[in-house]
């Protein structure tokens, strides 16, 4: 694709500069030149910008906001080119339309300018909310992971403790995992100001993760109940301070 817009941009301007020479009057004026050099110059940005916003990094919705204004200018331009010239050589010593025509292209570019702009600084400022929401995905979904990941691992450890009650494992399953649960619903934006209360949550879920690793190798019935209870106040703490972390 950019080589191909390239090529085509060769092709056009080429075909431009003959086209303005074999039909040019005998005596060139300023204006022809003007016009040949304005011409070449908005084929230039209609290609260049094409070419731009073909590359993948740059294909995006503001690219192509600003793209779609930069043709709108262009074909603006090339409409006055040719209504301008060709009243200018109807109405050749009857009157003069040069200073109108700069004028309106003048008032033309200085328009769009500011409209290009505008977009640009608009698209920036959607970029920036859009890298702010990946961060915050980044962090939400990374405590979710820990906590979904802490949630199976006890799930899978506690089916294998044949030493506690059935009333002791229930219990303690469904304490913790409710626990746990309260993690993955802490709502996205939340994270924007979470700052220590996050850094705390993580550490909470860091220590239970430890607890569960030396809970595995525990034996023994009372062993494991109390261990189990602890375990419980842990995950209890998780369960506050992701509480804490939706109210802010």
């Amino acid at each position: 694709m950019k080589y191909l817009s390239l090529l085509l941009l060769i092709i056009v301007i080429g075909a431009t500069v003959g086209l303005f020479y074999l039909l040019a009057p005998v005596t060139n004026t300023p204006l022809f030149y003007f016009n040949l050099g304005y011409l070449c110059f908005l084929e230039l940005l209609f290609f260049g910008a094409i070419i731009k916003v073909s590359e993948k990094r740059l294909f995006n919705v503001p690219n192509l906001a600003v793209v779609a204004q930069i043709n709108r200018y262009v074909g603006w331009a090339a409409l006055l080119m040719v209504v301008f010239n060709v009243g200018i050589r109807l109405l050749e010593g009857q009157f003069d339309l040069t200073r109108w025509y700069f004028g309106a292209l003048i008032l033309l570019t200085t328009l769009y300018s500011v409209i290009v702009i505008m977009v640009l600084q608009g698209g920036n400022y959607q970029r920036s909310i859009d890298n702010d929401i990946s961060e915050l995905s980044e962090q939400k979904n990374s405590i979710k992971s820990v906590a979904e990941t802490i949630s199976v691992d006890f799930k899978r450890i506690i089916k294998t403790k044949s030493q506690l009650d059935l009333e002791d494992q229930q219990e303690g399953t469904i304490v913790i995992s409710n626990s746990l649960a309260t993690v993955s619903v802490i709502p996205l934006g939340k994270f924007r100001r979470g700052g220590n209360a996050i850094d705390i949550l993580r550490q909470e879920l860091t220590n239970f993760q430890a607890m569960l690793t030396k809970f595995e190798t525990i034996e023994g019935k009372d062993e494991n109940t109390s261990y189990l209870g602890l375990m419980c106040e842990s995950a209890n703490k998780i369960k506050s301070q992701a509480n804490i972390i939706k109210k802010l």
